[in-house]
């Protein structure tokens, strides 16, 4: 199962993958800002019915499950858990050291895959082997590739300009 992602969704997908030992400060700064951002006035200011939700803990739900930020926080964290998950114990091994350790996920991948596969024991070709495993399946798992390896169109966002034209 190995493709041949273009640099610019390797690269982001590696972006990604550095977020996820943060990811649940980002999820609960991000509920704390919904919680606490100035809500829109009710513009009724006739007799008639209000057209907003009355209980707060239903619009705070709704709020939740409509933010595209929150959504995408929680399913990269599905995703790299799901992932890990159903991983071997070295694979975890080396995917935590290259992207979750502070002391060796230097962002650049050149000098952190041969720094973590020398820690595990592991020689550079099958570090390399590994994370191009592990970064086309979270590229298939997050729904950047289908099956069989065709990137499906991204838009601006993580493509840059030309895959929109």
């Amino acid at each position: 199962m190995t493709y041949k992602l273009p640099p610019k969704l390797k690269s982001y997908i590696r972006s990604e993958l550095y977020k996820y030992p943060l990811i649940e400060t980002y999820i609960s700064a991000r509920k704390i800002y919904l919680q606490t951002k100035p809500k829109e006035l009710d513009e009724n200011q006739g007799g008639g019915r209000s057209s907003f939700i009355s209980n707060p803990t239903e619009s705070l739900v709704l709020e939740y499950s409509e933010d595209s930020v929150l959504t995408s926080l929680e399913s990269l964290r599905a995703i790299v858990f799901n992932l890990l998950g159903n991983s071997s114990s070295t694979t975890q091994s080396f995917v935590e050291s290259v992207y979750f350790n502070d002391r060796t996920s230097s962002r650049n991948i050149r000098y952190a895959i041969p720094i973590a596969s020398a820690s595990l024991g592991l020689t550079d070709r099958q570090g390399y082997r590994i994370d191009k495993d592990f970064v086309n399946r979270f590229a298939v798992e997050g729904g950047y590739v289908d099956s069989r390896g065709n990137v499906l169109d991204l838009g601006r966002s993580v493509m840059g300009d030309r895959s929109a034209e």
